[in-house]
């Protein structure tokens, strides 16, 4: 999960260089299309990668033995099917559907402070180079965040339980909050 979470913070982050810096260069008389263009050029190389170097993980529990396949539920019955339909009604549980919401607000937050960022800084500071700086504050200062919140709801994890990661996300957004809060004020 932390590399995953580190490639959030390092593609936003990067965003803004290749935004900021590709569209002035007029590559192929593309204009900001280029930016697009060029940040698209790892996804196939990376894919090809993946597709030579990994195997499909369902392909090991297909090869169990005849007297195992003989014993175990097909994947193509119906009591297969209904407890998939069933699994399906927890998302519909009052703490997921919290969850959910709470998500979207933090991506209407992350989008809102992406979106007006760079206008802020183009209008009240135009001389100041935002592609560097918002690269480095998204990758720093996101992948700092991750480590040392991963550190520290691991390691009361540890002391109180699992329900400590909650209290920690909650807490951690709590203070974040207050920084924002006096930005405003």
């Amino acid at each position: 999960m932390g590399v995953i979470n580190f490639g959030i913070y390092f593609g936003y982050g990067l965003s803004y260089i290749v935004g900021t810096y590709i569209p002035p260069l007029d590559i192929g008389g593309q204009g900001w299309r280029a930016a697009y263009y060029l940040a698209s050029i790892p996804g196939p190389i990376l894919a090809l990668l993946m597709l030579g170097t990994t195997s499909d993980p369902r392909k090991h529990g297909r090869q169990q033995s005849d007297d195992q396949r003989k014993d175990s539920v097909s994947l193509d019955s119906p009591q297969q099917d209904e407890s998939i339909w069933k699994g399906l009604g927890y998302f519909f549980t009052p703490s997921v559907l919290v969850l959910c919401f709470a998500s979207c607000v933090r991506q209407i937050a992350g989008f809102s402070w992406s979106y007006n960022s760079k206008l802020y800084h183009d209008t009240y500071y135009p001389d100041f180079d935002i592609g560097l700086y918002l690269f480095f504050t998204s990758v720093i200062g996101g992948s700092v965040g991750m480590i040392v919140g991963g550190a520290v709801s691991d390691g009361i994890v540890k002391k109180v339980g699992v329900q400590a990661r909650a209290w920690v996300l909650a807490v951690s957004q709590v203070i974040s909050s207050m920084f924002h809060v006096k930005e405003f004020c």
